[in-house]
């Protein structure tokens, strides 16, 4: 927003300043300066004050304070920070955030708070050479948006503020001044308007000029719900849309901005009843409902019943009076009817469509000793208390009747005025060629504001809010919670919910759905206008999967009574699993710690299964270590290592706890004390396989029975249970020092964990190792390959014999089988690795493969990898060799 010009009677001073910027025309003729006040506003919004005097610091902050206001009377402050101020010629500076503004009038009544959203200060210097005599002149323009209070009622606006100070002999780099003169304007921030936008053919509705809840409807072409050059556009009473179809050359209507009960007039361009131009531009609605069409095409006014074209009756004038290229209708409250007659340079007033009492202005009085005249109106409308509004190339001008009085015109662009509208507080909005204006005042462009709110605009509608009401965003409409789990409520997530408008928002209930939860909320059961609040939404699933839901306020507000938050998340739940469900030990002396033996935890759930009470413990004899951190993620596990450590000699129990938020897991712990160090011992006292395919037998892993002591031990037997197999054997005796290997691999027989016991039975005793494993009904790959292809073709030729390395990645958090790496294709592949049987959770290893092609030629192959699981992977490697002539 950028007031471009002022009251020349009020700031003459100001000329020097507006030639660094871009002028706006502003006549303002034979209209006392009084008559320039507007009166105590009964509502917020369009409200026009006039200042001078106070107190101008320029320092680091620019400010103008406790300035005289007048219509109403009051005081006026300014803060606009800035940096680098003053002391060279024509500079602009910047306001910093920060900046703020206030306005109080007298009688208490009326009061404005503001933030700056942009601003600017002008300084110019004119003047010196040999002469001297420099003088300095700087002017603020800033905008803001705020608070106006009006009998204690709260609105929001938006505003633009400018203060000139000139005629000064030396720059301002510290100190004050006594201020110059000022004008600021006001509007509400809630102002909706309709525009059509020409180059996309849509229908656009706005709240505001800056697109607050912003909607579109139509695209381009000739079928329903279709616009193509859409220009002029109308409500009539009951808030249906009316819209000139230009290039289809008819007329639509509809309910709504979804396009509900689609009616056109029209359709094939012509000059007969029920046709239109492509050059057709305007479009009124008089309190009977009936509907008025400018059509400069056909130099006429069309008037109908309705849209099926009933009582169709045109004007065109005769004689002096005839029409040309009218492009502009209005009707005033008495039912006159208001032409822009464009191609003779005038406006028309007539009572009806036999043109009795046919006026026309084309000039003004004579003001000071010249006459204005028009060039080309294009457009018409009435304001807020009759007075006429006409878009003339690229101004605006007002005028109070037929005769001109208080002619003053206003420019507004370099375009043409496209389309025009005056909405009930008085703000004028305009639509030019490429930009969307609106001001509070057109004698002196108070409250300018310029947007891009559609990229063409073809015509603009002011949508009349003749009382203040409570308008809203609510920001987000939607949120994402992810996973929760289940009776576990989520951190919140904040929506603000903002009365931009300029009376309360009545609230009446936020309800939520579903699992969804407002946790706190600061609105209230009334929000005032120009303040905003905070809605706290949690998540607190009581299933599994994922919710949609919904949290819905019902108030009052003008966009309708119930906004909607939509929101979604995923109940989760673990689902714990432990193996094996039992441990027991060999033989240990006492007070001495034996070897540990793993218990795996399984979350085979959706969501995480944290650690809770005591977490995972140990009684008895046992102790424990474990990498399962705060909590085990979905489909993953970590392993627990127990050790024992005998108190005493002979059995010992006790017990593994596990306690989570899927429940208490529990393993039975046995193992026995002996009076002195075990002359056999076996490694490892428990074996874990990976998950394996069933029905298919994974790589084995060895187990090895050692004779410590120093004498022979007789082994009676070896068995084995589950499935589970055995490979190797051990002698019939042991001797001292002496050690023999058995390799142990699974088979399962179905899905699930799988367990037995391998039995060596000595002379001294059995001694016994624990075995787990788990079957997979379907194939699960736990290996990652990279790369997962290779190309040898880098200009090699026969010698070169490049190599290389492929990573494999076990991404599980439990080991995985190794059962086969191979070269399959052509021999000139060859590969070594450092893979063993049994990788461990995370761990990687490397296989080397080297290209070494005795003849030159292209050559293909495969790197193949099987999983203990039964997933292959097969990896292309391809090359090729030439020769080095």
């Amino acid at each position: 927003m950028k007031i471009l010009a002022c009251a020349a009677t009020s700031f003459a001073h100001s000329i020097e300043l507006r030639i660094t910027r871009k002028p706006r025309h502003v006549s303002t003729f034979a209209i006392p300066f009084a008559l320039l006040l507007l009166a105590h506003p009964a509502i917020a919004g369009n409200l026009v004050f006039y200042s001078s005097g106070g107190t101008v610091t320029l320092g680091s902050t620019f400010t103008l304070s406790n300035a005289n206001a007048t219509s109403p009377a009051g005081l006026l402050t300014i803060s606009c920070p800035v940096t680098d101020l003053g002391g060279t010629y024509v500079n602009t500076y910047q306001c910093n955030p920060g900046g703020t503004f206030t306005y109080q009038s007298n009688d208490g009544l009326t009061s404005v708070t503001g933030t700056l959203t942009t601003g600017d200060i002008y300084e110019t210097a004119s003047g010196g050479g040999r002469g001297g005599n420099i003088k300095y002149n700087y002017q603020m323009v800033v905008n803001f948006t705020g608070t106006e209070t009006l009998n204690g009622i709260s609105s929001a606006i938006i505003g633009e503020s400018t203060m000139d100070v000139g005629g000064l002999t030396k720059p301002i780099g510290s100190g004050s001044v006594t201020g110059g003169a000022g004008a600021t304007g006001i509007n509400s921030a809630y102002s909706p308007i309709y525009v059509t936008d020409y180059s996309f053919s849509q229908l656009v509705r706005s709240d505001d000029m800056f697109g607050t809840n912003k909607a579109t409807f139509g695209g381009t072409g000739t079928g329903v719900d279709q616009f193509y050059g859409p220009h002029g556009l109308t409500l009539d009473g009951s808030g249906r849309i009316y819209v000139v179809d230009g290039y289809n050359c008819r007329i639509v209507r509809i309910d709504d901005m979804k396009g509900a009960n689609w009616t056109t007039l029209g359709r094939v361009c012509g000059s007969g009843a029920n046709q239109f131009t492509s050059s057709a531009t305007d479009i009124t609605v008089d309190s009977s409902g009936r509907i008025y069409v400018a059509d400069p095409g056909n130099n006429r006014i069309d008037r109908f019943d309705d849209m099926t074209g009933t009582n169709w009756t045109t004007f065109s004038g005769s004689g002096a009076n005839v029409l040309s290229g009218a492009s502009g209708i209005a009707l005033d409250a008495a039912g006159h009817i208001y032409i822009a007659d464009t191609g003779n340079g005038r406006i028309v007033r007539m009572d009806d469509f036999t043109g009795s009492n046919f006026i026309t202005l084309k000039q003004s009085p004579v003001i000071n000793g010249y006459i204005y005249s028009f060039g080309a109106p294009a457009h018409i409308t009435l304001d807020n208390i009759g007075r006429i509004v006409v878009g003339d190339l690229g101004k605006v001008i007002r005028v109070d009747d037929m005769t001109g009085t208080n002619w003053a015109d206003l420019s507004v662009s370099s375009y043409y005025v496209q389309g025009l509208s005056v909405g009930s507080d008085g703000t004028t909005y305009v639509a030019a060629q490429y930009n969307e204006f609106l001001f509070d005042d057109i004698t002196t462009g108070a409250g300018f504001l310029t947007t891009s709110l559609v990229s063409q605009p073809g015509g603009i509608y002011a949508v009349p809010v003749p009382t203040p009401v409570p308008a809203i965003t609510l920001v987000p409409t939607s949120m994402t919670f992810g996973n929760e789990n289940t009776f576990t409520t989520s951190a919140p997530q904040n929506a603000t919910l903002t009365n931009f408008g300029g009376a309360p928002l009545d609230i009446t209930s936020i309800v939520p759905t579903h699992d969804f939860l407002v946790a706190a909320d600061t609105c209230g059961s009334a929000l005032p206008g120009g303040s905003n609040c905070t809605i706290s939404i949690s998540y607190s699933p009581t299933i599994t999967g994922v919710e949609n839901g919904t949290v819905t306020l019902t108030d009052n507000a003008a966009s309708g009574t119930t906004q909607t938050i939509s929101a979604s998340g995923t109940g989760t739940a673990p689902v714990a699993g432990v193996a094996p469900v039992s441990l027991t030990f060999d033989a240990q002396a006492v007070s001495t710690t034996s070897g540990g033996q793993l218990v795996y935890l399984t979350n085979s759930g959706t969501g995480p299964m944290s650690f809770s009470g005591t977490g995972i413990s140990t009684s008895g004899d046992f102790a424990q270590t474990n990498n399962c951190g705060a909590a085990v993620a979905p489909v993953t596990s970590c392993a627990v290592t127990v050790t024992f450590t005998p108190t005493a000699t002979g059995t010992r129990t006790g017990t593994l706890y596990v306690s989570d938020n899927a429940g208490v897991q529990s393993v039975a712990l046995t193992g026995t004390g002996a009076s002195a160090v075990p002359t056999i011992t076996v490694s490892p006292e428990s074996l874990v396989f990976p998950t394996q395919l069933d029905k298919t037998k994974s790589a084995a892993q060895p187990v090895v029975l050692a004779n410590i002591g120093t004498t022979a031990v007789s082994v009676t037997s070896v068995t084995i249970t589950g499935d589970f197999s055995k490979a190797g054997s051990c002698p019939l005796k042991l001797a001292a020092a002496k050690s023999c290997t058995l390799n142990i691999a699974f088979t399962p027989t179905a899905a699930g964990t799988r367990t037995g016991t391998l039995t060596y039975n000595l002379s001294t005793g059995p001694v016994t190792v624990g075995l787990t494993g788990t079957g997979a009904a379907t194939a699960t790959g736990w290996l990652s390959i990279s790369p997962s292809s290779f190309d040898f073709n880098n200009g090699y030729v026969v010698g070169d014999n490049p190599s290389q390395a492929f990573t494999v990645t076990n991404t599980n958090s439990v080991p995985a089988g190794i059962t086969h790496i191979s070269i399959s294709g052509s021999t000139v592949f060859t590969q070594k690795n450092t893979c063993p049987t049994v990788l461990a959770a995370n761990a990687m290893c490397t296989v080397t493969v080297t290209f070494a092609p005795t003849v030159v030629g292209t050559f293909t192959g495969t790197l193949n990898v099987t999983e203990g699981a039964g997933t292959q992977h097969k990896i292309s490697l391809t090359g090729t060799a030439g020769t080095d002539n």
